[in-house]
């Protein structure tokens, strides 16, 4: 495990913010620049929350690391009113229902968005103004630049073999184990060849979630169908990327290499508009798609190729009938082929993620588009008597303005606010106070819309 001074020590310039955003300084500003490099800045809430996940490469790269870059962001755009107290309330109060929503409501974990909705917001909003005030933020470049497809996936298509991708890897890694490790046990040569063909069973078994979250959305939507199918191919290729650099992996050097020199976006291309097409045609319906496509995938990686020598052939089948859990033939009656079959191993990484993302960019081109995230106020009570005094005397026609009974019909205790006079069952007052408000820094007198006190922090629920 990482010591706690390595953590915060990779914390410096808040999670890699220099590699996802250019920064322009001025001359005079260089110096201040480099001396804000070199400082290490150890925040004991984000090394708590790394240390955490630390494991979880794809959760830290994609939604942690992501978020406490948007926040630093965010907190950049109010820096030149960080000073002003009204402005800085308001702008946090914005910011922090900004940032909810950003992790409610995309695909990370539950114990991941609460973990990340744990940290204080508004500390860690100060330290990126203060720290992150020097140099100013250009437009920033997207995460993942939209892969071109190669002229590969015609020749894939072509291919008497099933999966050209999978073979094709399969018989590199043979080669060169016969070459470079022609004495290495079979223990080391049966891991090579197993990360290779449960790489790709992981791969086909996304591009089957995609499909189904495809067919699942109402045909007449094509818009958003044709979202998923884009949003969703992205994942793929990100999924793709994060094995290849998971620091924790224990993945071997050569096997790395060997997966990094697939073209992967064609892999993708070649499953989503090829192979998965064609069972569908076939007959084949859409909750039997994982495990007809793992039977396919299973198949291919025995297949020989004349470049294998006879002991290639059959320490390869020995791999994969020992290391696999091999999936009978297809049975004649349609109703005894698994549902939703999941090899051993593998898990949805696509639905969540993509269904996050499209409702993150749904709330974002529609304005006017609320989505009611519960919450909840944390922090101590306010107490109402702090913000009036009790009074027994009132007009005969006088009325509470929020429940709208008048005070000579009920017992109930009343105050006089301090800040505008109206007066408020104290009841009523109580729940007005404590109650949570997203994106607005304060609590206002329904009455005449004077700032009656700051409104009371609070938290996402999420369920367990």
């Amino acid at each position: 495990m990482p010591s706690e001074s390595a953590i915060a020590a990779s914390l410096q310039g808040f999670i890699g913010i220099q590699e996802r955003y250019q920064l322009s300084t001025t001359p005079a500003q260089t110096n201040a620049r480099q001396a804000a490099k070199l400082r290490a800045i150890p925040l004991p809430y984000l090394t708590s929350l790394l240390k955490t996940h630390i494991k979880d490469y794809a959760s830290v790269v994609t939604y942690i690391r992501e978020a406490l870059i948007a926040m630093a962001v965010e907190a950049m755009h109010c820096s030149n009113t960080w000073d002003q107290p009204q402005q800085r309330a308001a702008n946090t109060a914005m910011l922090k229902q900004h940032f909810t929503y950003q992790i409610y409501l995309g695909g990370a974990s539950t114990q991941v968005k609460k973990d990340i909705l744990s940290i204080p917001f508004e500390e860690f909003l100060g330290v990126c103004v203060r720290e992150l005030s020097v140099g100013t933020f250009n437009t920033p470049m997207g995460y993942l630049a939209q892969a071109e497809l190669a002229s590969d996936f015609e020749v894939q298509v072509a291919s008497k073999e099933s999966f050209p991708g999978l073979t094709s890897a399969t018989q590199k890694m043979l080669v060169m184990l016969n070459r470079g490790w022609p004495n290495a046990g079979n223990v080391v040569r049966t891991e090579r060849l197993t990360g290779i063909i449960q790489q790709f069973v992981k791969l086909a078994m996304n591009a089957v979630d995609l499909l189904n979250l495809y067919q699942s959305t109402n045909p007449a939507n094509q818009q958003r169908r044709q979202e998923i199918w884009r949003e969703g191919k992205m994942k793929m290729l990100w999924a793709w990327k994060l094995m290849l650099n998971h620091p924790f992996s224990d993945m071997s050097p050569l096997l790395r290499m060997i997966l990094s020199e697939t073209n992967i976006a064609e892999n993708i291309e070649y499953l989503c508009h090829h192979v998965i097409p064609q069972l569908i045609r076939a007959g084949i319906d859409c909750k039997h798609l994982h495990y007809v496509v793992y039977l396919d995938i299973f198949s291919a990686a025995i297949e020989t190729k004349p470049e294998y020598t006879p002991q290639d052939v059959e320490f390869l089948g020995e791999v994969v009938v020992h290391h696999f859990s091999k999936p009978v033939d297809l049975p004649a009656a349609e109703h005894q082929v698994p549902q939703y079959y999941r090899p051993e191993g593998t898990h949805d990484q696509i639905t969540a993620a993509v269904e996050g993302t499209l409702r993150l960019q749904g709330i974002h081109g529609d304005q006017e588009a609320v989505i009611d995230i519960p919450v909840e106020p944390s922090g101590p009570l306010i107490d109402p008597l702090q913000m009036g005094r009790v009074v027994t005397e009132v007009d005969d026609d006088e009325s509470c303005a929020i429940c709208q009974i008048g005070f000579k019909e009920s017992a109930e205790a009343i105050v006089k606010l301090h800040v505008c006079g109206h007066i408020l069952h104290q009841e009523f007052l109580e729940g007005l106070i404590n109650r949570a408000y997203m994106g607005s820094d304060k609590v206002m007198c329904p009455n005449c819309r004077a700032r009656i006190c700051a409104a009371r922090d609070y938290k996402a629920v999420l369920e367990a």
